[in-house]
């Protein structure tokens, strides 16, 4: 896997808010995480429509984008692609469930 950050500064993690805030160093670091292993498979590289959102053929195809592991004090949280990436309406666009808070998140 790709390491992104090294601290548990910068990310705000609350279950009571519909999106994860990351600092912005942290947020570009996972997106282009994301982004480089989704464009290792071509086909998938050219689905994304916007930043941080693919358009996909089914709801299948979320299972090529790669799980997202936090560690928190040695605890190890896994975010897999269906909780990362949220439906555009009733469309098959997803986009990221996490955002760039600026330099303060």
């Amino acid at each position: 896997g790709v390491k992104v950050g090294s601290s548990l500064k910068g990310a705000a993690i609350d279950i009571g808010q519909a999106a994860t805030t990351l600092d912005s160093v942290y947020f570009q670091q996972l997106d282009g995480a994301i982004r480089s292993a989704m464009c290792r498979k071509a086909a998938s590289c050219r689905n994304q429509r916007r930043p941080g959102c693919w358009r996909l053929q089914s709801e299948q195809e979320l299972r090529a984008f790669p799980d997202i592991v936090f560690i928190f004090s040695g605890a190890r949280v896994p975010w897999t692609p269906k909780a990362y990436l949220q439906r555009v309406g009733r469309t098959l666009e997803f986009c990221y469930a996490f955002r760039d808070g600026g330099l303060s998140a």
